[in-house]
């Protein structure tokens, strides 16, 4: 009986609920993926604010001239990849990502 508990339990973890697309802002959440987001989003504000500071430190940047002997477009990248690891790390629970 354990057993197949367990197993049931393993097997709703590895279930993927959103897809990496949508995690990552490729493409936009069905009705029920917007929904578990939304949960993770109350859950963890302080993520979820930081992930908003990034977007405004970007607009900022794409605003800015582009004098800085490409260390705009660093920063920029920098900060997507923060944007994209904030997001895995929010959502982390909706997808099994092993990587």
């Amino acid at each position: 009986m354990l057993a197949i508990f367990m197993t049931a339990a393993f097997v709703s973890h590895a279930q993927v609920r959103v897809g990496m697309n949508v995690i990552l802002g490729n493409h936009a959440p069905n009705s029920r993926e917007a929904r578990l987001m939304h949960q993770e989003e109350i859950a963890h504000p302080n993520i979820t604010d930081a992930m908003h500071h990034i977007q405004a430190a970007m607009a900022s940047l794409r605003n800015a001239p582009s004098t800085f002997n490409g260390h705009k477009a660093r920063a920029q990248a920098d900060l997507q990849h923060s944007y994209e690891s904030l997001r895995r790390a929010l959502y982390y629970r909706l997808y099994d990502d092993r990587h």
